[in-house]
């Protein structure tokens, strides 16, 4: 298991990447003074949210993520931060931060989410990882006390028992190999922060292609679907969940009233990459809105935030999403349920 400054680490790159897609769509102002705005700046100027890594032009949203950063320490006593290059931002969006970015570098990137510095972020979010350090020890000791109570005194010396010498040694090499592949090569996984940034794309834009196929109703197009979730059977139960509710729709001569509708990745989590699978939880807001072209009028409303348990697969080199486990309902707008 990584130490806990690492994940840590990735879960300020991460908080980060949130951030900057929660605000694509809003005016970041720079230099207000009197009521007069000095710079404006829309990063939907780039076009619509695609990974970090893949916006373009690369060294232009490079320099706008260092002007952002530069503008958020203007108030504030620069000792002990450093804004990144547009270059090294460049690294960043590669391969997100690492144990080996200078910490007045994290100062910055902490201060730009709203703490006071690194060591403040880092106290603030560690407390799971001191939980789970307890949990470990606590565990230990009942394992501890399980396997005094179940020693038995040997009746016999153990050099006169050769068969159970045999045994034990064989038992110590199984543990052994249990401990290289159950511990030592996951973390050795959980560490690669490429793997951590392109599922997290991929729960990004499979949001969005999800959004963007109920936009089309009438016409069932599942083309950008197939970009991001597992298009087979019957594992795909994700895509397949999705493709249901489009024929639903469909048949029942219901649209998307885009206009009103909306979806919001609220906050994201990485529980585990072991090989070449991935286990997310997602906090989600989604509203839907179903217009009824028959009756003319919106018969459907799907409003809820809720959690979200996700299963990623790697296949062929790209990361797709498998499983889509969550608790949601339609509901009838106001007015029908008074027409009722």
């Amino acid at each position: 298991m990584p130490l806990p400054s690492e994940m840590l680490i990735n879960k300020l790159w991460n908080d980060f990447q949130l951030y900057i897609q929660g605000n694509w769509s809003l005016p970041i102002e720079f230099g207000i003074k009197d009521g007069k705005i000095k710079k404006r700046i829309l990063l939907k100027d780039f076009g619509e949210f695609v990974p970090l890594n893949n916006v373009q032009p690369q060294i232009k949203f490079c320099q706008v993520l260092c002007e952002i950063l530069k503008h958020n320490l203007s108030q504030k006593d620069k000792a002990g931060f450093k804004v990144p290059h547009e270059n090294t931002m460049r690294g960043f969006l590669k391969a997100g931060l690492s144990a080996t970015t200078q910490k007045i570098t994290l100062n910055t990137f902490a201060v730009f989410l709203g703490y006071d510095h690194w060591d403040d972020y880092r106290r603030k979010n560690s407390k799971i990882f001191n939980e789970e350090k307890n949990k470990n020890i606590f565990n230990k000791k009942v394992d501890d006390k399980v396997s005094d109570s179940k020693k038995i005194p040997l009746k016999h010396p153990v050099r006169k028992n050769k068969k159970m010498v045999a045994l034990f040694l064989y038992a110590a090499s199984v543990i052994l190999i249990t401990i290289v592949i159950f511990i030592f090569l996951p973390k050795k996984i959980y560490n690669n922060p490429i793997d951590i940034s392109s599922v997290i794309s991929t729960i990004f834009m499979g949001n969005k292609a999800e959004f963007d196929a109920y936009s089309k109703i009438p016409l069932i197009d599942t083309s950008s679907l197939d970009q991001f979730f597992v298009n087979t059977r019957p594992d795909g139960s994700a895509r397949a969940s999705i493709v249901g509710s489009l024929n639903r729709r469909k048949k029942a001569g219901c649209i998307l009233v885009t206009s009103n509708s909306s979806y919001n990745l609220i906050d994201i989590a990485v529980k585990k990459i072991q090989d070449t699978v991935a286990y997310l939880t997602t906090t989600e807001k989604w509203h839907l809105r179903w217009y009824d072209t028959v009756i003319k009028k919106e018969v459907w409303v799907y409003d809820t935030t809720n959690e979200h348990e996700y299963i990623l697969v790697k296949r062929d080199k790209t990361w797709k999403i498998l499983m889509d486990d969550y608790k949601g309902k339609l509901r009838r707008p106001a007015f029908m349920e008074s027409e009722l």
